[in-house]
């Protein structure tokens, strides 16, 4: 498991029985590339809120939140 790294491309290679995933460390922006045996997906899909294109959205007073950035108050 690696932090602040992001994956820029996972194949199957089908010699080695393996997969190769291309990797860039998102602090020093060093790219490299592993072979691993397992894949596990963690997007991470709540870390880029994206808000509903809704018919006048841009016009509501009301309080607007997204789930990816919660308010605790």
């Amino acid at each position: 498991m690696k932090l602040s790294h992001k994956v820029t491309n996972c194949a199957w290679d089908d010699v080695i029985k393996k997969w190769k995933v291309s990797i860039e460390n998102l602090e020093t922006q060093e790219r490299f590339e592993e072979e691993v045996d397992v894949v596990i997906n963690c997007r991470g899909t709540l870390n880029s809120p994206s808000m509903p294109n809704i018919p006048g959205f841009e016009t509501f007073n009301g309080e607007v939140m997204h789930s990816a950035s919660w308010k605790d108050e």
